[in-house]
């Protein structure tokens, strides 16, 4: 485990690795670029992602090989920083896993739901199939939510979403699924925590892993009040129902709150929320995301602890691929740089 490595070593390590993400001037320079195969050589030739594309011919990837290729890269960043090899067990490296599943078996939710199952193949991310916990191959030949709990059945997913399998010809409701896997995904990782951390390692963890369900529980009841009218009682089963500090507050005020534009400035109240300017936030979205990637360049500068500047390091890689994806989908959709420059994180 973490706590038993020399916490210097992985500090400078992950600090080291950190200052080779993409800066504010990559960010131009892909901006620049027109085309995906363009995209795809700058990040070869030019950035921290020239291994992971070193056998890429940039004039014939397309879209979706890339970002597979880009999320294959955080997972091996991580790897490399800990010397780790995917077998060897570690309950962090599981836990990133993990998410990384319950991603694809939402995405083929929402695939079976829309009747294009067979879209599975050419999304399917190659660089899980070794280390997932079930048949990723098989995942891409389903066509029933029967076959999906086939396939789930030896794991805890399995279980987990049955309780959802849609009746009379009825859509599976994904938001339901989702809900429930992410509270299995959040309460295993923050016993793992309790178990394996004390002090004020376990307290930073803790802190990081509350905020994140904090944020997921605001946009969940922002988006279905928004866009969908729902009822409290209806939000309310979609919701993390797992407590934290301001979860009280956020059911409260949230969840009873009619109006959900007024979320954003209730978060721009919030005491972290003080270090952006409020005035390039556009939406809850946005705000939320800053957020999570405030706290964790902070913990990257100021924290001691191994374990928090590497969890802290995956947010911000994640972060990363995210724009470098919002740039691709820009230019894919012919989208102004000056559009696509707002809408990403820092």
């Amino acid at each position: 485990m973490l706590d038993n490595m020399s916490n210097k070593a992985i500090l400078a390590k992950a600090r080291a690795m950190f200052g080779k993400n993409l800066d504010a001037n990559d960010y131009k320079e892909l901006l620049r670029r027109q085309t995906v195969p363009e995209i795809a050589a700058y990040l070869k030739h030019e950035t921290h992602y020239k291994d992971v594309l070193a056998d890429v011919e940039e004039a014939l990837i397309h879209r979706g090989q890339l970002e597979n290729l880009l999320r294959r890269e955080v997972l091996e960043r991580y790897s490399r920083l800990l010397r780790f090899e995917h077998s060897s067990g570690d309950e962090f490296y599981g836990y990133m896993v993990m998410k990384n599943e319950i991603e694809q078996i939402l995405l083929c939710i929402r695939l079976l739901n829309s009747g294009s199952s067979e879209k599975y193949i050419s999304w399917m991310p190659g660089y899980l199939i070794k280390i997932c916990s079930f048949d990723l191959i098989k995942l891409a030949k389903i066509s029933s939510f029967d076959e999906l709990l086939q396939i789930l059945s030896d794991t805890p997913y399995g279980a987990i979403i049955e309780r959802f399998k849609p009746q009379n010809g009825e859509i599976v409701d994904v938001s339901a699924c989702e809900a429930a896997l992410m509270t299995y995904y959040y309460q295993k990782l923050l016993s793992a925590v309790k178990k394996h951390f004390k002090g004020d390692t376990q307290s930073q963890l803790v802190k990081m892993i509350n905020s994140e369900i904090d944020l997921y529980n605001i946009m969940v009841i922002y988006r279905l009040k928004k866009y969908f009218n729902s009822s409290e009682q209806y939000i309310h089963a979609r919701l993390i129902p797992i407590k934290t500090a301001l979860s009280g507050l956020i059911f409260k005020t949230c969840l009873t709150e009619p109006e959900p534009e007024r979320f954003l400035q209730w978060l721009k109240n919030r005491r972290v929320s003080r270090h952006f300017d409020s005035q390039s936030i556009e939406n809850l979205e946005q705000l939320t995301a800053k957020i999570s990637i405030y706290r964790a360049r902070k913990n990257m500068r100021f924290s001691v602890e191994a374990p928090v500047v590497l969890f802290s390091f995956m947010i911000l890689m994640n972060a990363e691929v995210e724009n470098i994806i919002n740039v691709i989908e820009g230019k894919r959709y012919k989208v102004s740089d000056s559009v696509i420059e707002k809408l990403l994180l820092s």
